[in-house]
């Protein structure tokens, strides 16, 4: 297990995580899909996160939406087709 705050490596072909296969895994399922769905409904996918007044408010609501978008991301991404950026932030080569 990696240090605390280090993403996890995986000794995918060519130094490419498994994590997106590992995602479509969990998330295609019926039971996966029903969380994803409640993810998005709940995590400001379909509705907007400013709250008026309250820029800290807001900020929960981005970071809550954020995580739910990087779910989505990692279902449509293929290992091979992962931008070089998000594999040199230690994920991968």
């Amino acid at each position: 297990m990696p240090p605390k705050g280090q993403p996890k490596k995986s000794p995918g072909p060519g130094g490419l995580p498994e994590l997106p296969a590992a995602y479509r895994q969990v998330f295609n399922t019926a039971a996966g899909r029903m969380v994803l769905e409640d993810l998005q409904d709940n995590g400001f996918i379909h509705t907007s996160t400013h709250v008026p007044g309250d820029d800290h408010a807001t900020a929960m609501n981005e970071g809550t939406r954020r995580l739910v978008l990087h779910i989505e991301n990692m279902l449509r991404v293929e290992p091979d087709q992962m931008p070089r950026q998000v594999r040199r932030k230690g994920r991968g080569t």
